[in-house]
């Protein structure tokens, strides 16, 4: 099966998920590919037998060169087989960032949607998104008001469960 993975990031973290979900699905033909800022272009998605697209969340929102993909192709995509996954740290708001970011036609199409995590990793960061990096970290493990860590909170971190069950999804297990 050949399979292309076209991913957009901002601080690395939705590359370490495409190269993560890549070696769980080493038995094909898969392509990982950086796409948007920074990236190439989505190459002809009929090549493939399966297309993965996946992005980071930034102040809500998905890369906005993927976003523009996803809306400019909707009629296409819907007659591929397509998945969708998102890396963010806020993991409970994943289902209102998708349906914000990807139309919802390609949602009840997809193979698969999921939600693979994320890092709050300054040293990826630069300018304004260190400082709230920082300051997100800061409040987390008890840099707050009162200095002490909250209980109700943890660090971001990569689902490596998640990403293996999608992969499975995907390979029909």
């Amino acid at each position: 099966m050949k399979i292309l993975i076209a991913y957009a990031t901002k601080h690395g973290t939705t590359e370490d998920c495409a190269k993560i979900l890549a070696s769980h699905l080493r038995n094909h033909e898969v392509t990982v590919l950086r796409v948007g800022k920074g990236g190439d272009d989505i190459p002809c998605v009929d090549d493939y037998d399966i297309v993965i697209f996946g992005s980071h969340i930034r102040m809500t929102k998905i890369d906005k060169a993927l976003g523009e993909y996803l809306n400019n192709n909707q009629e296409m995509l819907i007659s591929k087989r397509c998945a969708y996954f998102l890396c963010c740290g806020f993991i409970d708001c994943f289902e209102d960032y998708l349906y914000k970011n990807i139309p919802e036609s390609l949602i009840e199409n997809a193979e698969a949607v999921a939600c693979f995590g994320g890092r709050l990793d300054k040293s990826r960061a630069k300018g304004m998104d260190r400082f709230i990096i920082s300051a997100v970290r800061s409040e987390i493990l008890g840099g707050g008001a009162d200095g002490r860590q909250r209980d109700d909170l943890s660090l971001p971190t990569i689902m490596e469960v998640n990403i293996s069950q999608f992969a499975d999804v995907i390979l029909g297990r």
